[in-house]
């Protein structure tokens, strides 16, 4: 397991004097807009993302990615981004958290781009996970949202070619993924 939190509240505050000399109002202190994240599988201390987390290592997901988004999103309270090797390891990645979190009696909101199975969307309410193709996921670079200085550390573990057979280090696709569709929820 690694851990970071590259952007962990970076707090900035600023006052001005005013041409009288008198203090001007100080500036709201605002928080960065990075999200801590985890890589890799951990105890999140959250019951519907530590099932996430144990039903994506049970079928080997790779280059696994938690955003915590507590305080940051009305949406959700994770984020959990992944890889699969294939259409068919994306399809089995979802239908195991499907089952694990029905076997669970957790609340499983909708799940979306199961047929393509290019980037499945599992929406279990306080997690939304993230299912990819390789290249798929390289195309979206949806961790950038919570995060955009964030790089995974290994990309060419994730097929990221340029197509000379070395990983390409600025993440261009030249043509992009084969897509169908994204999914829709």
């Amino acid at each position: 397991m690694v851990s970071s939190s590259l952007g962990s509240s970076e707090m900035q505050t600023a006052s001005n004097q005013s041409d009288a000399g008198k203090p001007a109002a100080s500036v709201t202190p605002a928080q960065s807009i990075s999200a801590p994240y985890t890589l890799g599988v951990y105890d999140a201390g959250h019951p519907a993302a530590n099932l996430a987390l144990d039903a994506l290592d049970d079928l080997k997901a790779e280059q696994i990615v938690t955003f915590d988004l507590r305080g940051r999103s009305n949406v959700c309270e994770f984020m959990v981004v992944a890889s699969g090797r294939s259409n068919t390891h994306v399809g089995s990645l979802a239908e195991n958290l499907n089952k694990r979190f029905k076997a669970e009696k957790s609340e499983v909101l909708s799940m979306a781009g199961t047929e393509q199975r290019d980037w499945v969307v599992f929406d279990a309410n306080s997690v939304v996970v993230h299912i990819f193709r390789p290249e798929v996921r390289r195309f979206y670079q949806l961790e950038k949202m919570w995060d955009p200085s964030f790089e995974l550390a290994d990309p060419g573990a994730l097929g990221w070619d340029s197509g000379d057979g070395e990983a390409d280090p600025d993440g261009e696709l030249s043509d992009g993924p084969v897509l169908n569709h994204a999914p829709m929820l």
